[in-house]
């Protein structure tokens, strides 16, 4: 991964004028994120002749005439059709999140790094970031893209700059490592949560994005926070903690509106629906839990096999994907009826979930040290 650039972009015509023209001796192998000389037929056929680009991911596309279809045109020439199953990290892997475009993955691991995927093609794309000494435990890219951020063991949550991924704001307030972070709608506000058996944190913190100042410390859970989750208007943020509870909060003034109880073990993840007006909540007690957060009724009890460490709902709000202990992912459709047997691809804890913001696609990160890739309408391993 060396031969990537860290930060930045690279002048692509001077770049492209030195490689060999596709096909020529010693051309070398095109990829994702590296200048080549675009004179192969499918691109002349798209229109694009003779002329050098650069593709970027996680939205950012530096065209040389700025058509971004030739982004398609060069993945399906060199790649062929999408379409990849597994890719290996040499650490356990955290959190997965796909990026507003839906073209990369950020991927958090006990390495401290946070490494990048290509979703079309499966290949590991830039440098990993390193700010992290410790694990990241939580990424998060902001709607627009412009920002992503990360949480981890070591306290911290960072905030990088995507046209650069430098670091724009170190965000220093936890007391315990930090496991969840999440963007508003608006991008302009991150929700925080801390806490470990070890380091009496347990608070939700709120942050402003374009300065870095802390708004609010949320106190109330009396264990680790392990999942935040902004509704899509911005209005409340949900929390779930080891402490068994499920909290809904007034990002606004930092008042609690609700507390959810029913879950009999750890609440390990918590997720508004698109049209928020329901959210979900996992647990180490095998069930997954429907709300409605604004009268606090339980709607009704999803029973699952292995403990719940994730969920996410599909952009549509017509599918949930929960992530359990044994390597499993389970399916079930919005009236909370699973929609086929459990599928298998780890070999370990799923700790993470995610799906595109066209929902054809759903990653997933575990503890075997991989992330894989899934067709949520067939519940199938693209491998």
């Amino acid at each position: 991964m060396s031969e990537y650039p860290t930060h930045g972009r690279r002048d692509a015509t001077a770049e492209a004028r030195s490689v060999p023209q596709d096909g020529a001796a010693g051309a070398p192998q095109p990829r994702h994120m590296m200048p080549c000389a675009c004179h192969c037929a499918a691109c002349r056929a798209a229109g694009h002749g003779d002329g050098a680009c650069v593709v970027l991911c996680a939205g950012l596309h530096a065209l040389f005439d700025g058509k971004a279809d030739v982004v398609d045109v060069l993945l399906r020439h060199y790649y062929g059709a999408c379409g990849w199953g597994t890719v290996h990290i040499d650490a356990k892997i955290y959190c997965v999140q796909y990026g507003p475009a839906g073209d990369v993955i950020a991927a958090g691991s006990s390495d401290g790094r946070i490494h990048f995927i290509c979703a079309q093609t499966g290949e590991k794309i830039l440098c990993p970031l390193r700010a992290h000494s410790d694990w990241v435990k939580a990424v998060a890219w902001s709607p627009c893209g412009q920002w992503l951020a990360s949480g981890g063991d070591d306290k911290m949550v960072y905030v990088y700059d995507t046209k650069t991924f430098d670091v724009k704001w170190p965000l220093r307030g936890h007391s315990a490592r930090v496991n969840c972070v999440d963007f508003s709608p608006d991008g302009l506000t991150i929700a925080s949560g801390s806490g470990s058996q070890f380091e009496n944190d347990n608070s939700v913190r709120v942050w402003d994005a374009k300065t870095g100042k802390q708004l609010w410390q949320l106190t109330g859970h009396q264990r680790q926070v392990s999942s935040v989750h902004f509704s899509p208007d911005g209005k409340r943020i949900v929390s779930g903690s080891w402490d068994s509870t499920v909290r809904v909060w007034d990002p606004s003034t930092g008042e609690q509106l609700c507390q959810l109880t029913g879950h009999q073990k750890h609440v390990s993840s918590v997720h508004f629906s698109p049209d928020g007006k329901r959210l979900v909540s996992g647990s180490w007690d095998k069930t997954v839990m429907v709300w409605d957060p604004s009268t606090g009724e339980q709607l009704c009890r999803l029973r699952v096999d292995s403990m719940v460490f994730c969920l996410s709902y599909a952009p549509s709000g017509d599918m949930l994907a929960v992530g359990d202990c044994d390597g499993n992912i389970h399916f079930f459709n919005a009236q909370g009826e699973k929609l086929q047997s459990p599928v298998r691809g780890h070999s370990a804890v799923v700790r993470s979930v995610c799906f595109s913001s066209d929902g054809k696609q759903l990653a997933s990160g575990s503890e075997d040290t991989t992330a894989r890739n899934w067709d949520p309408a067939t519940r199938a391993s693209l491998s």
